[in-house]
Formats: structure tokens, C-alpha cells, sequence
């Protein structure tokens, strides 16, 4: 029989349940209600189920596009409910990665995001310089000096930089300690323990660009380069006045595997990702990680994966060993394996494998420019000799080099695959994120319900906490064992009926999340 709570008016589904659902008013008989215990614990429960209802209900939220409003509100909602219910559960690491992840999600923009990834090495960042036509992506990049980069359009010529957080870097020195890599050697070498007071914590700063002031935050002979989380440049000359955003990523193989962590989490924001692999050699095993992690971190939807041939300028014979080499990672990336959630389809493959030469294209720019050193000329000679059989380096010449280097072909699939669609792909790219966040939170709820229902019970009315309590109050032995009995007593009736009601609690939980789908 149902019992209605007499603050509220709330119809309970027990009439003998010591709480309201609803309110968590006192609904024990009246010989229970001057148990102060009983009381505080009326009040905290009353108090936690008001703060539930008051941010999920309401929350303050904002969204980046009119059409996202919606999602962004179940995002907010999901978010305060996780933060609320942390407050008691401030050990569990799950939840705490939940609410990271909502808050990644609520501070999306309007952007379209392309991810460069790759290994090490592998050359992305000259393949990404050649794309902007300026020496801004640092090409000196090593395990120890990676930096997060983001590139985009912008009226003046500036950048941000943003660093670490104090717990950001106790993080990020402990994943490189544990890893043994350099990084750890290095900044004990460098004097980068001088500068750690000056740069965590601090706001982010944004400074007219210039290539020194980068090198100043990005270059490893700058202590300071250690405690800068990321970098966003903006330039008027960025190829596309759209929302578009260049993202130059650590590497997914970085020895620190903090940083792998945080690659990782902007190929689930990334609408689209271009993974360079050095097509010189034959697929390594850490390419194949790199691969594979992509493809299993982009919501199942291989064709947003892009695979550049980089450096194929270095194959002896360019077409024959690049066709060769295109058939073999075609028959790899078309085949299911172990652990990989999707693959390439043989048509996708054929569209979506591509080789570019970063490099001949960038000293292509900088001959244009006026801007080559020796070396560089050099290499340009060489590559005219191999590709026109020529020595004078005219402009029909260089012009043939750049459709040898491919890197406009790139362009050209950005314009036809991403330019017209960006709004709807940033669109449909946040709520197939929220779905997805929604789903993996849901699922933790169901199949942790036994322990989320026994820590909550624990951290609310152990029978422990209370018997403590009274030791520390009471010091006569007799006294302490009637009260200890009588409390007991009561308990025992508390613990069979809070059983009930956090069931139906878990069940209000499990309805507030439902109704956020």
C-alpha cells in the first residue's frame, strides 16, 4: 500500500519506507523522529535529491549552433547529475572519467575539426605546413617537445597559448617517469623546475604570432615549453574562412602516454581525421596501432579517415612501388581484426588512401617565397631532376613538382568532401557524440547497480560511521552499549527499509538519465 508523504503529497510505494522519494521527508513512525541521527539523515537525503531535481531540471547551458540547443541541455543535465552524485562517491575513478567527458563535450564549438595523426616522424607537420603555406607547424617535433597545435582562419595574425594545470602536470610527469623516456631525463636536465611556479595554472595568454614567439613556447631549447598544454594559431591566411580547424596532434605512439591520452580524445571530437603513415617502408607495427586506434575512435565511420602516403617521394620508382604499396595497405586496412570495431571497405580504401609529399611541396612554397637555404635548394634540384629530368628550376617546372606532391589533391577532397556539408557535419558529429557519452554512462548505471546502491548506502547510513560516532561521544561503556543496542535496533529496521527505497532511488537515477535521451 502506498503511503503519501505529508510535505509533499508524494504517493510512495511502501508504507512503511522511513523516507519520502520524493522530498526525503521523515515518514518513520513518530517515536523514530526525534532520533537525531535519523534527522541529519533525513536532511542530507532531502538535500541531495533537491539538488538532483534542481540541476537536471534547469540547467544553465550553451550551445555553440540553435540546432544543438537541445542536445547541449541533455548534455548539461547528464553532466550536473554526474557531479552531484560524485559528491558521494568522490573515489570513483569511472564517474570522475564520465564527467571529463562531458565537460570535453560541452565546451564544443562551431568548428569542423581535421585531426593530423601519426607517429613520430612521420610528416605530419611539414605535410601540415605545406597545406598552410607557412612555417608555423614545428617540423623538429621529438617525443620529448610535443605540443597540441590547432591552426585556423583569422582577421589578425595571433596566438594562444594555454598551460597545464598543477594536476595536469603531476599527471603528465608521472605517465613520463612510468614510461622511463627521456622526457623526464631531460626536464630534470633543462631548468624547467625555475619556470614551473611561473607557468602552471596561468591564464592563457595570446600574443601576436611570430615564428620566435612559437619557438619560445614550442622549442625545446625554451624551458618553457615543457608546462604548455596547446597552442591555437589564427591567420588571415589560413586556406579556408570557414570553420575549419587544422589539429596537429601529438603522436598516438608518444613514449608519455598522457599525451597519446589526449590525442586520443580529440579523434572522438575530430569530424575528420588524416593519419600519416611514411609510405617509404612497409607498415610498421606501430603504424598498424595508430591505424587501428583511429579507426576504432571515430564512431564507426571509416570514411571520415583519411590515410596519407606520406614521404612518398623517397620510393624509388613513385608509381610502380606506390601502386604496390597501395594494394598491400588496401588489403590490411580492408580486413576485420581482432579488437577493431571497423574497417575500410575495397571501394573507400581506393578513394581514401592517398600519397602526398609534404616535403616536395613545402620547398616548392618556399621557392616561391624566395626563402630557400641551400640545402633546401638542393632538394629541390633533385627532385626537378627526378620528376621533369630537367635542371632549371622555372615556374612550369616547379608547378609540375607541386601536382607530383599531391598536397592540392588533399585540398581538393577537403572542398568536395567537408566545405558544403561542415555545419551538418558538426552538427550530426555532437549528437552522434552526446548518443554515444549517453550510452557508455547508462550502461556503467545497469551494470554496476549492486555497487552503486551498496557505496551509496555505506556513505549515507553505515551502521559503522554511526557506532563511531557514539564512541567518540560517549565515554561510559554501560551507556554506550544500550544506546549501541537501541541504535542497532533501529538500524536494522532502517536497513531493511532504505533496501526499498534505494532500489526505487536507483530506479529515479536510471529515470533521470532515461529522460535525458
Amino acid at each position: 500500500m502506498s503511503k503519501a508523504c505529508p510535505s509533499c503529497s508524494f504517493k510512495n510505494p511502501n508504507e512503511n519506507l522511513l523516507f519520502c522519494l520524493d522530498c526525503g521527508e521523515v515518514l518513520s513512525p513518530d517515536e523514530y523522529q526525534s532520533k537525531d541521527e535519523l534527522k541529519k539523515s533525513s536532511a542530507e537525503f532531502k538535500g541531495f535529491l533537491s539538488e538532483v531535481k534542481k540541476e537536471c531540471e534547469n540547467p544553465e547551458f550553451k550551445s555553440p549552433i540553435k540546432e544543438l540547443d537541445e542536445v547541449f541541455k541533455k548534455a548539461q543535465s547528464l553532466s550536473n547529475f554526474l557531479k552531484i552524485y560524485a559528491k558521494q562517491n568522490k573515489e570513483n575513478k569511472a564517474i570522475q572519467g564520465f564527467i571529463k567527458e562531458s565537460e570535453n563535450f560541452l565546451q564544443r564549438d562551431d568548428s569542423f575539426q581535421i585531426a593530423f595523426v601519426g607517429t613520430v616522424k612521420a610528416g605530419k607537420s611539414t605535410l601540415i605546413n605545406a597545406m598552410l603555406k607557412k612555417d608555423y607547424a614545428s617540423m623538429d617535433v621529438t617525443p620529448e617537445t610535443a605540443v597540441l597545435t590547432k591552426f585556423k582562419y583569422g582577421k589578425e595574425a595571433k596566438m594562444k597559448i594555454s598551460f597545464y594545470t598543477k594536476a595536469e602536470w603531476a599527471e603528465l610527469l608521472a605517465s613520463a617517469t612510468k614510461s622511463k623516456s627521456l622526457f623526464a631525463e631531460e626536464y630534470q636536465k633543462s631548468n624547467g623546475e625555475s619556470q614551473k611556479r611561473n607557468c602552471l595554472d596561468k591564464a592563457d595568454i595570446t600574443e601576436p604570432l611570430s615564428k620566435e614567439g612559437l619557438k619560445k613556447y614550442t622549442s625545446s631549447q625554451s624551458s618553457t615549453h615543457y608546462f604548455v598544454k596547446a597552442v591555437e594559431i589564427e591567420f588571415p591566411d589560413f586556406p579556408y574562412e570557414k570553420n575549419i580547424v587544422f589539429v596537429d596532434t601529438p603522436g598516438l605512439d608518444d613514449v608519455v602516454d598522457y599525451r597519446s591520452k589526449v590525442t586520443r580524445e580529440y579523434i572522438n571530437r575530430a569530424d575528420t581525421v588524416l593519419v600519416c603513415v611514411d609510405a617509404s617502408s612497409a607498415l610498421k607495427e606501430s603504424e598498424l596501432r595508430v591505424i587501428s586506434n583511429v579507426f576504432n575512435h571515430t564512431g564507426g565511420k571509416p570514411e571520415k579517415v583519411y590515410i596519407l602516403g606520406t614521404k612518398f617521394d623517397n620510393l624509388k620508382n613513385y608509381q610502380a612501388d606506390w601502386q604496390k604499396q597501395k594494394e598491400e595497405w588496401t588489403k590490411y586496412l580492408s580486413s576485420k581484426r581482432e579488437n577493431e570495431q571497423v574497417v575500410y571497405t575495397d571501394k573507400l580504401a581506393q578513394k581514401n588512401i592517398i600519397p602526398v609529399a609534404g616535403h616536395v611541396a613545402f620547398i616548392c612554397e618556399l621557392f616561391k617565397q624566395n626563402a630557400l637555404n641551400d640545402e633546401l635548394k638542393t632538394d629541390l634540384e633533385n627532385i626537378n631532376f627526378k620528376v621533369n629530368r630537367a635542371t632549371e628550376l622555372n615556374e612550369s617546372n616547379i608547378a609540375k613538382i607541386k601536382d607530383f606532391a599531391n598536397v592540392e589533391a588533399i585540398h581538393q577532397r577537403i572542398k568536395e568532401d567537408i566545405l558544403d556539408n561542415a555545419q551538418s557535419e558538426v552538427i550530426n558529429g555532437a549528437k552522434t557524440g552526446y548518443k554515444q557519452l549517453h550510452k557508455e554512462i547508462n550502461a556503467y548505471f545497469k551494470d554496476n547497480s549492486k555497487d552503486i546502491e551498496e557505496n551509496y548506502k555505506a556513505s549515507k547510513q553505515g551502521i559503522e560511521a554511526i557506532n563511531a560516532r557514539i564512541k567518540e561521544q560517549e565515554a561510559n561503556l554501560a551507556e554506550l552499549e544500550a544506546n549501541q543496542k537501541e541504535l542497532e535496533q533501529v538500524m536494522n529496521e532502517f536497513e531493511k527499509q532504505s533496501e526499498a527505497m534505494l532500489k526505487d532511488l536507483n530506479g529515479e537515477i536510471e529515470k533521470i538519465i532515461a529522460d535525458n535521451k
